[in-house]
């Protein structure tokens, strides 16, 4: 949802979202979307469900299933205290954007979370490698206009030119 809709919904509800259109220039940029935070087996207050019943009509038909306030991908349990790396899935070369925490991810990117800070550091220079662009120009599976597939199997067979401890 948009930043105009958020304002009028409970803040303990919302965390900001960002998707690669959020990425200029190799930057992340201020998330100027949100998403409802929901759980299974805990009612939202009155606000949250009227608007998401108001806005039903906008789901896919494979998410209205089951608990009508579950978003068809759930993300209640990722835990959003730490820096991600956002890899979009679609490039020309693999790349990653720093995440900061308490930022969601949205979308069907690639998102890197390491519990060694230095080490998500490692792998965000592995994927700027010209290594890592030779690889992805080598193994990944080829879209039009340039760009590749990026998927998590893919980048776990790439090779990392990188020490790590």
């Amino acid at each position: 949802m948009d930043e105009e809709t958020a304002t009028t919904l409970p803040s303990e509800y919302l965390v900001p979202a960002v998707d690669t259109d959020d990425i200029v220039d190799g930057r992340l940029c201020t998330p100027r979307r949100f998403a409802i935070r929901t759980a299974p087996g805990v009612t939202p207050c009155d606000r949250v469900i009227e608007h998401l019943q108001r806005h039903m009509y906008r789901m896919a038909a494979r998410g209205r299933r089951g608990t009508f306030w579950l978003p068809p991908e759930t993300f209640h349990r990722m835990d959003l205290s730490r820096e991600t790396l956002l890899v979009p899935r679609i490039a020309t070369s693999p790349k990653a954007v720093r995440v900061p925490p308490g930022i969601l991810p949205i979308n069907h990117n690639l998102s890197i979370v390491c519990g060694e800070p230095g080490v998500l550091d490692r792998v965000e220079a592995a994927l700027r490698s010209p290594l890592a662009a030779q690889w992805v120009r080598d193994y990944a599976p080829r879209l039009e206009g340039g760009y590749f597939s990026l998927t998590t199997t893919l980048l776990r067979k790439m090779p990392i030119d990188a020490p790590f401890a």
